[in-house]
């Protein structure tokens, strides 16, 4: 037996195709950071008005206080660890809110907002978080 495969040693490498370029070169990479798959990062972090109520019901949040991702954190409503600790509350409008509260957060679905004004409650858009500019180009812009 004679041939590539009969030598003494480890073999060859993983993905080596005898010669010929192999697929890894043969096709354009994606470009951008880490190939294109930022776009899936979460901007939100997201809690819906059910668990709102919930957390009311079961005395996890005090009757009449105002909501804000703070208090939802303490109550241990939202668990925003990791990469999600940074990002600013957004509210959906699943379920039915029981009582009018105040309810602080960067952003809000329209649903949300429809049935927490209609529940005798109050919405305030608080600002997210900042984008990172260098002074120089914040000084120019």
């Amino acid at each position: 037996m004679r041939g590539q495969k009969s030598r003494s040693g480890p073999g060859v490498r993983p993905g080596f195709e005898g010669g010929q370029t192999p697929m890894h070169r043969r096709f354009p990479k994606l470009k951008g950071i880490a190939g294109g798959m930022g776009a899936g990062k979460a901007k939100y972090v997201t809690v819906n008005i059910d668990d709102i109520s919930a957390a009311f019901a079961a005395n996890k949040l005090e009757a009449g206080s105002d909501v804000s991702i703070e208090s939802l954190k303490a109550a241990g409503v939202i668990n925003a660890s990791g990469h999600y600790r940074n990002l600013p509350l957004k509210v959906l409008g699943d379920g039915e809110m029981a009582a009018g509260v105040k309810v602080h957060a960067a952003a809000f679905s329209e649903s949300a907002k429809a049935k927490i004004e209609a529940a005798g409650g109050s919405v305030e858009v608080v600002p997210g978080r900042k984008k990172w500019v260098r002074e120089a180009a914040a000084a120019n812009a």
